[in-house]
């Protein structure tokens, strides 16, 4: 009697355990949530402290997150120089977008496209007025499947 319940036992021990294996290999295989980092330098070129991240509010396209609810916000003297800094995957964005908009109207204050590593070690001219603007960066990824190409990255930024 022992035997004709030890069978059906290993047999759905074998099945859970290969289940379980395809299952952990499957999510290996998922890339990384991007996370675009917003960094700064005064008027001198000196890495300043008051650094940002987009990491989990942000995310591919494909997940529909086109706005994330919680942007972040970041204060910056209108002296100083802005930039992008990707991390959190082992490969860089092959080309990043960007538009800056002001929020009380939505409309453009400039936008570009560029392929990195962008100029003056990864910092934008800061040319803006001051102001409140909504930075959005949208990052192109060599990435084989169509759905994970690119990202949506975005940061409330205030020039004072």
């Amino acid at each position: 009697m022992s035997n004709s319940i030890t069978v059906p036992v290993i047999a759905g021990l074998a099945v859970g355990v290969g289940f379980f294996i395809l299952f952990s290999l499957s999510l290996a295989g998922t890339p990384k949530e991007p996370i675009m980092y917003l960094i700064t330098a005064d008027g001198n070129g000196h890495r300043a402290y008051n650094n940002v991240y987009c990491g989990e509010a942000c995310d591919f396209l494909a997940y529909a997150r086109v706005a994330p609810r919680n942007t972040p916000t970041i204060h910056i003297d209108k002296d100083s120089d802005f930039g992008l800094k990707t991390t959190n995957t082992p490969e860089q964005p092959i080309a990043v977008m960007f538009i800056v908009q002001s929020p009380e109207n939505g409309s453009s204050s400039g936008s570009g496209t560029f392929s990195l590593p962008m100029r003056n070690g990864n910092y934008f001219a800061g040319s803006l007025e001051s102001g409140e603007y909504i930075l959005s960066v949208i990052a192109e990824w060599d990435n084989e499947q169509p759905n994970l190409i690119r990202s949506l990255h975005q940061f409330k930024v205030v020039i004072i």
